[in-house]
Order: structure tokens, then C-alpha cells, then sequence
């Protein structure tokens, strides 16, 4: 795992645009993930790495990354990610949804103003079907 991190921060750092680059990070991640497949940080990081290339995550990483939300739902960050890719497809409500515990609980300190800003946004874009909202910025993705 901390090779296909590594990596992938060089990666980042370079602004490289070689695809194959990539993957052979990747690769490391994915290795991580089948060695403990009960383990979220490799299938999250697996997910993150698309978002920090700059390219929409393919429908698998997607699916592991609902599937993370659900066995681990303390963990902000994947709520935040997945709430994203809701937001995305245009589920506003389950996205809303989805951030609703980071919102209102004492337990997520530092997540529980983003989150009911982001979710303040979602409602006004909810209401109002011809709103735009730039989602990339709202969740600070890149």
C-alpha cells in the first residue's frame, strides 16, 4: 500500500499525465487490497487515486467504495467521498443522507461544519432544478 501511495504522491507532485504511470501505482494499492480484503484503506485509497489523477472513478471503485460506507460508517472521509459520487449522479437526497450523521454528531468535530455547509447546498440545488453546483469545489475534490 504505502509503495502505490508513494507513488501516486509523486505522481500528484509531478502533475503527470502518463496513464500507465498510474496504474502501475495502482497496482500496488490493488495488491494491498487483496491481501486483506476486509480492510477499507486500500479500497479507499484505490478510489482516492482516481479522484487525484484527476479522472472520474470507474463504477467498480465506486461500488467498493459503498460497500467501505456501509462496514464503516465512523469514518468521515468515506462518507464525504461517497456522498460525492451520490451528489454526482445527481442523488441529491442520498448524498444529504449520507452526511446527515456527520452533520449533526459530536463525534465528527472537524467534518460537522463542511458537512452542513455541503448539505446546505445540496438542499438549495435540490430545490432549485436549475441550479448548478460545481461539486469538485463544494467537496473539495480535485
Amino acid at each position: 500500500l504505502w509503495k502505490g501511495l508513494a507513488a501516486i504522491n509523486r505522481l500528484r507532485k509531478s502533475e503527470a499525465a502518463d496513464v500507465s504511470a498510474w496504474e502501475a501505482a495502482r497496482l500496488w494499492i490493488d495488491r494491498a487490497a487483496r491481501a486483506d480484503p476486509r480492510e477499507p484503506m486500500p479500497v479507499f485509497e484505490y478510489y482516492r487515486s482516481f479522484r487525484t489523477e484527476g479522472r472520474d472513478a470507474p463504477a467498480s471503485a465506486i461500488e467498493e467504495l459503498r460497500k467501505i460506507v456501509e462496514n464503516s460508517p465512523q469514518v468521515a472521509e468515506y462518507r464525504f467521498a461517497y456522498s460525492y459520487e451520490l451528489a454526482r449522479k445527481g442523488d441529491l437526497p442520498g448524498a444529504i443522507r449520507l452526511l446527515q450523521p456527520v452533520a449533526n454528531s459530536p463525534y465528527f468535530k472537524r467534518s460537522k461544519e463542511p458537512a452542513q455547509k455541503i448539505i446546505e447546498v445540496l438542499r438549495r440545488a435540490s430545490a432549485d432544478k436549475a441550479s448548478t453546483i460545481d461539486l469538485k469545489t463544494l467537496f473539495g475534490t480535485s
